[in-house]
């Protein structure tokens, strides 16, 4: 049985606050990581056997040193997203990609890339309102109320909301009974970016929350990111809000384990996010659990498992505050 092939149709890049972001569509659902180094790729030849005698004709090429970035995406896609950071300005790095099918090693790689770090443009930074908001508001919202199921409490309307209580949260609580959950949080953040002209191009932007606390009590290993929102309102939060998150990530996925608390966490965004931004205009965002949550994908149920990201909001006593980093550039 010959291996499973796929090649990369394209290939998009952003940059970050801290490095870049790449997404390539593949022609297939495959599963890839990109393979980076700071050396330029050396050749070499590699035997052939052809008609009874080795033949050193055969060029090979690889790099000396390398790492590799997999996938944020779980599983099998056609679309795949890589944060290679850091990167600093004008740096140069050499790359490509590879990957697997069904869990199979695929014997296709793309071509070697290459790519210069420019650097970016000046930034704003933003900070939502603290209560009572004038043109913003930060918080969270929650389906609480258990016991209930997996899917009356992630597709419930949602029971109350918090906009002022200090604190941003995304988390989800088992029961001790069968497959039943006590409570599911999300947060909501809105930023004012009318310091930015309307007419400039959004060329990066990062949403830094500080943590204090982080809960993985059962071994799921949740991930989080950042998310588009709708709230009613721009400047408070209803119960109802808890139902206006999206569910297609506009930032990196970050790890249980990349999480640092005590410390801002940064969530750089990909071209999703990017685009997301209106110069000018309110941007609207939320954090919800990703590997679980946002996907729809039920955890394996764990009496008493709870998953769960603190921060802090614009309301916390002392802060950090959310942090909206913005690089843009005129026409």
């Amino acid at each position: 049985m010959r291996p499973p092939k796929w090649y990369a149709s394209s290939i998009d890049y952003n940059y970050t606050g801290t490095g870049i972001c790449f997404t390539i569509r593949t022609d297939r659902p495959c599963h890839c990581w990109l393979r980076w180094s700071n050396f330029e790729p050396t050749e070499e030849l590699v035997p052939i056997y052809e008609r009874g005698i080795f033949l050193y004709c055969q060029k090979k090429y690889h790099f000396p040193v390398y790492y590799d970035v997999e996938q944020t995406e779980d599983d099998d896609t056609v679309y795949h997203t890589f944060f290679v950071e850091p990167w600093p300005f004008c740096v140069r790095k050499w790359f490509y990609f590879l990957g697997k099918v069904g869990g199979i090693d695929s014997p296709s790689t793309s071509a070697i890339f290459t790519r210069h770090h420019k650097g970016l443009p000046p930034y704003n930074e933003f900070y939502p309102n603290k209560c009572p908001g004038v043109t913003t508001v930060d918080g969270w919202c929650r389906m609480q109320n258990g016991p209930l199921t997996w899917t009356q409490m992630r597709n419930g309307p949602g029971q109350v909301a918090y906009p002022c209580a200090g604190s941003i949260i995304a988390d989800f609580v088992a029961t001790g009974l069968p497959n039943l959950y006590s409570w599911m949080t999300r947060s909501i953040l809105l930023f004012d970016t009318s310091a930015i002209p309307p007419s400039h191009f959004i060329i990066a932007a990062t949403l830094d929350i500080y943590l204090d606390y982080k809960f993985d009590t059962r071994d799921l290993y949740p991930r989080y990111a950042i998310y588009h929102s709708t709230p009613n309102s721009n400047t408070t939060l209803i119960a109802s809000d808890y139902t206006k998150l999206g569910t297609i990530p506009l930032s990196q996925i970050l790890s249980y384990s990349q999480l640092t608390v005590g410390q801002y966490n940064s969530f750089p965004f990909n071209q999703l996010g990017i685009d997301h931004i209106t110069p000018g205009d309110i941007v609207k965002l939320g954090l919800r659990e990703a590997k679980y949550d946002a996907p729809n994908n039920p955890p394996t149920w764990q009496p008493d498992a709870y998953c769960r990201f603190w921060g802090r909001s614009a309301d916390h006593s002392t802060g950090p505050y959310p942090r909206l980093t913005i690089w843009h550039k005129s026409p």
